[in-house]
């Protein structure tokens, strides 16, 4: 308020005094907690902020805050008050107060604050990511990022809870299936405040591949036995067919893992083969296949190819044993019986005997005998014989 006076010099002199009321808006200052530095906060913090009249004429107590996102008044009350702030809480909001002149005007002042609410990265990977063995594989963390504040500034992707890569983008030349697995971004931000913020997200790899298959490398059984053989197929996906196809032939000889043989015989052995087929996720297909050999045991049958009878004296003489049998012999014994029926030894482990130069007493019965051992190890032997006259 101020005093003015109003005076006139002439003929009358008339003096008047009057006070003059100069009416102000309000002047408002908006305090924010010190450790707020230019209104950044971390998501769940408490958010305080006050806003003071500094000067106002009239006076005036009617001071409100407004989010300028919605245009919704927040709070009635001063200060405002935002515990445990989260990111949609981030914006302008603005402080107005209003005072009432004595016409009825008012005074009206705002004051604006921005909010600035930081948080971790949001990660958010594929549930899992399909490739094929082989392929090359490259995944790009920050592609992955939905939203952070402040952007992401450090990388990192974890395999087996080990640092797998501390770059951005994870890269796999050719993959194995041994890279099938968990792996997880980590991506970092830092705070206002110097704090480390990190967000994660994990994907499965899932490595696919061509049927292995695995069957014995080898079987035996003897002619007459049942055979059955396995055929083990590991892929991914699992496998759409297995089939086995016999020595020479065209068509399966079983469209499933396993094959059975009935009453074995001999022509039935050979390379028989397992197949197998799966499809991958991109429609290309997979296939894979192994060999076993049957072996079809029996046991030996024995004949003696002798000179023709009879032989002169002094003539060479050789008395061949031929066997045939599956595995071959391991073992042959020569015997001779002489006319007077002595039983002579000759020895083993010959197929054939010979003489450079006969006499009588090399004459009489000759047995060859012949053992087989089978895949199981049991014996089998036969034997036979001929006769050789020296004259």
């Amino acid at each position: 308020m101020a005093m003015w006076k109003c005076s006139y010099s002439g003929t009358i002199i008339l003096e008047e005094e009057a006070d003059i009321t100069v009416l102000d808006p309000p002047d408002l200052k908006i305090d924010v907690e010190p450790r707020y530095k230019d209104g950044k906060i971390k998501e769940g913090e408490d958010f305080f902020a006050s806003c003071n009249v500094i000067s106002s004429n009239p006076r005036t107590d009617n001071v409100a805050w407004t989010s300028l996102l919605d245009n919704f008044q927040v709070d009635p009350n001063n200060p405002l008050e935002i515990l445990s702030i989260t990111r949609d809480k981030a914006g302008e909001y603005m402080c107005s107060a209003e005072n009432i002149y004595y016409d009825g005007s008012t005074g009206n002042t705002e004051e604006i604050i921005i909010i600035d609410v930081q948080y971790i990265p949001v990660v958010v990977l594929d549930e899992s990511k399909t490739v094929k063995e082989g392929d090359a594989v490259s995944m790009i963390c920050s592609t992955f990022i939905t939203e952070a504040n402040p952007a992401a500034s450090e990388f990192q992707w974890i395999r087996n809870s080990a640092v797998e890569q501390t770059t951005e983008e994870l890269t796999l030349d050719s993959v194995a299936r041994s890279d099938a697995g968990l792996y997880s971004c980590w991506a970092f931000n830092y705070f206002y405040d110097g704090s480390l913020g990190k967000g994660e997200s994990t994907t499965e790899l899932v490595v696919q591949y061509a049927p292995v298959v695995t069957v014995p490398s080898v079987v035996a059984r003897r002619v007459g036995e049942t055979l059955t053989i396995e055929c083990e197929v590991d892929s991914l996906p699992a496998p759409e067919s297995v089939q086995w196809v016999a020595p020479g032939a065209d068509q399966p000889l079983s469209q499933t893992s396993t094959v059975e043989l009935v009453d074995i015989g001999k022509g039935e052995g050979g390379i028989y083969t397992c197949n197998s087929q799966n499809t991958f996720y991109d429609g290309v297909q997979g296939t894979g296949s192994a060999t076993t050999i049957v072996q079809i045991e029996y046991g030996p049958e024995v004949s003696l190819e002798s000179p023709l009878l009879p032989v002169t004296e002094g003539t060479k003489v050789t008395i061949n044993c031929t066997v045939d049998s599956q595995p071959p012999p391991f073992k042959y014994e020569w015997t001779q019986i002489m006319k007077d029926g002595t039983v002579n030894e000759l020895g083993e482990n010959m197929e054939y005997l010979s003489f450079a130069s006969v006499d009588r007493s090399k004459g009489g019965n000759y047995t060859c005998k012949a053992t087989t051992k089978f895949y199981d190890n049991m014996d089998e032997e036969a034997s036979a014989s001929a006769k050789l006259v020296i004259h």
